[in-house]
């Protein structure tokens, strides 16, 4: 044993160790974590709870959110996701700290955006391309005005063939059902496209066989290129 004492929870944890221990404990310490680490084991997780379009990102959202506060450990605050989002505007705030831009979908400005501690990504976002925007929508009141405002919780780089993907599927959406190839079939079925086109629109990652897709889609594109 290496540690003289140690204990925490969830949140935070400690131990106390005698310093000539350090160096062998930082070894057991080490081999333990490659015997039982995979290499995706090391990568960060952002758990999203819905997936949004621009113009779902709206103040009464806002509000309607803030309602399932308080939030916590227990109870986390809402995480939307939206999909091949442009930025643009993209500045740095706060000593270069933090990274300020405004979102763009289809065509559409959802709004501002706010990244803390993010402020080193602004070449990243001046750079051509879209994003999978994971954030958290809020009320921001700023000089007399109220708007809501994304915090943004990361930056996803918009998998490679995501528009294309979304352009043939919507050539054959509107071409009809005779045009249809099952995939297609599929994952219209799992967007409720063929059920009810009153209710809300879904967004196409919330469809298995679109994320399925989009990966073979990926894995392709280098033998095409």
């Amino acid at each position: 044993m290496h540690l003289e004492r140690f204990g925490g929870h969830r949140a935070a944890a400690g131990l106390s160790i005698e310093k000539a221990s350090i160096e062998a404990f930082a070894e057991a310490f080490a081999a333990h974590a490659d015997a039982n680490l995979a290499d995706e084991d090391l990568y960060p997780v952002t758990k999203v709870d819905a997936v949004v379009s621009a113009e779902e990102l709206t103040l009464p959202l806002a509000h309607e959110l803030d309602r399932l506060a308080p939030f916590g450990l227990g109870n986390p605050d809402v995480t939307l996701l939206v999909p091949a989002a442009q930025p643009f505007e993209p500045a740095t705030v706060g000593e270069g700290k933090h990274l300020r831009f405004r979102v763009r979908q289809n065509g559409r400005d959802a709004g501002s955006a706010i990244a803390f501690g993010q402020g080193s990504q602004l070449d990243r976002l001046r750079a051509a391309g879209l994003f999978d925007v994971a954030c958290r929508l809020k009320e921001n009141r700023w000089n007399g005005t109220v708007a809501p405002q994304l915090v943004v919780r990361r930056l996803f780089d918009t998998p490679e063939g995501y528009e294309a993907l979304r352009q043939r599927l919507a050539d054959l959406w509107r071409a009809g059902e005779g045009a249809w190839t099952p995939e297609a079939r599929k994952v219209f079925a799992e967007l409720g496209l063929e059920v009810d086109s009153g209710r809300r629109r879904r967004q196409l990652l919330e469809s298995e066989t679109f994320r399925a897709l989009l990966v073979r889609e990926a894995v392709a594109l280098p033998e095409a290129a």
